[in-house]
């Protein structure tokens, strides 16, 4: 039986080759200084492998805590399902019984908690309009509108905290737990505050909701693959390679992976024949690498990243070339999972690709998966 450990949820392409095309919709390139970021959309392996245990799974009985948990429990039930059932690639089939891997589980808590307050001050306010003379009195004198006086404030306002607690356990076909799990979201917030006025409460049904979402993401992603959103960062190049580095971010921001390869390859050779800075050189090297990191060329990407960290030792290229050894894992774990197909990475130009040091080993099943992208798609702009 697998150690049970805890969840926090705390709220506040074109490539052809073996890439799984999900999305072919334009990017959203957020200008940052002296970096373009194109937001992607990855695929991350599911916490235990499905595909051992035939590949299907059953979502079984979701019980309350207590009888007002009840209506609750049936629709995270379902919306457990229904994320499953949609699964990255449809890696995972959902079966109304007789699955090989049985999700079941139980809803502790769901609840928000809700403070009127009230703080009094010293303030100005406009003087009010003098009364209306009396019949036979002369008027008042007026008061002009800009004048101020001496009063009391009170400012109102609400304080809430949220919170949702389940436990989720996970078994084969025959009733072996692999997995049991504590799952906490939870969320805190206040309104505005009204002065002199009381403002409107929060909605706690639309906060509870999406509570009770940010669970069922994290049930479903206990047998199902998943998508989460990264930031994939380039340099900006200087001349005479500032063009095609633009270029090259734009060809990524539509998943044109080849094409900007191509451009960031146009604009190294530009920089070498410029006899241009180390550490310009190695930006080009760096934004090469992450072409290829995301369209798992990762031998490419990990000698572009070696060359960029000879050419300027920064932590960055450090950092990045443990995050390359991980995403490789990650490549192997979708492998495994149905999601992506396995490949030979080309070689670079000129020469042999040298290849990635094996990556750490990750967690055993049942223990939480490594994140990563191995699977990318840009993500379509809003409006």
């Amino acid at each position: 039986m697998a150690t049970p450990d805890i969840a926090f949820v705390t709220l506040r392409h074109r490539s052809a080759r073996w890439w799984l095309v999900l999305l072919t919709a334009a990017a959203a390139v957020l200008p940052a200084c002296g970096t373009s970021t194109v937001q992607m959309v990855v695929a991350r392996p599911a916490v235990i492998n499905a595909r051992a245990y035939g590949g299907t799974v059953t979502i079984g009985a979701w019980i309350p805590a207590y009888a007002d948990y009840a209506e609750v429990a049936g629709q995270l039930r379902q919306e457990i399902a229904e994320r499953v059932l949609n699964s990255v690639a449809g890696s995972v089939r959902l079966m109304d019984y007789g699955g090989g891997l049985v999700v079941t589980g139980r809803v502790d808590e769901y609840s928000m908690n809700l403070r009127e307050l009230v703080r009094t001050e010293p303030c100005h306010k406009p003087a009010p309009p003098p009364p209306p003379a009396a019949e036979g009195e002369a008027p008042a004198a007026k008061v002009r509108p800009q004048a101020m006086v001496n009063s009391t404030c009170t400012w109102r306002w609400y304080e809430w905290q949220a919170r949702m607690a389940v436990e989720a356990k996970v078994t084969t076909a025959s009733g072996e737990v692999l997995l049991w799990r504590p799952i906490v979201a939870q969320r805190q917030g206040k309104t505005y505050e009204g002065k002199d006025y009381v403002p409107a409460p929060p909605n706690a049904h639309a906060i509870l909701q999406v509570l009770r979402q940010h669970v069922a993401d994290q049930v479903a992603w206990l047998v199902a693959p998943r998508k989460e959103r990264v930031d994939a960062v380039f340099y900006d190049c200087q001349e005479p390679a500032k063009a095609v580095c633009e270029a090259g971010v734009r060809q990524m921001a539509q998943s044109h992976f080849d094409e900007a390869v191509q451009a960031f390859t146009e604009a190294i050779g530009r920089l070498e024949a410029a006899k241009a800075a180390p550490a310009e050189l190695a930006k080009a090297h760096w934004n090469r690498a992450i072409v290829f990191q995301y369209s798992g060329r990762f031998d490419e990407g990990w000698n572009d990243l070696q060359r960029a960290k000879q050419l300027d030792p920064k932590d960055a290229y450090d950092q990045q070339l443990v995050e390359l050894q991980r995403e490789r894992a990650i490549y192997t774990q979708l492998i495994e999972q149905g999601v992506a197909a396995p490949t030979a990475p080309a070689a670079p130009a000129g020469g042999k690709a040298d290849p990635v040091p094996a990556a750490p080993s990750g967690p055993a099943p049942g223990q939480g998966a490594p994140a990563g992208p191995p699977v990318a798609e840009p993500v379509a702009p809003k409006g």
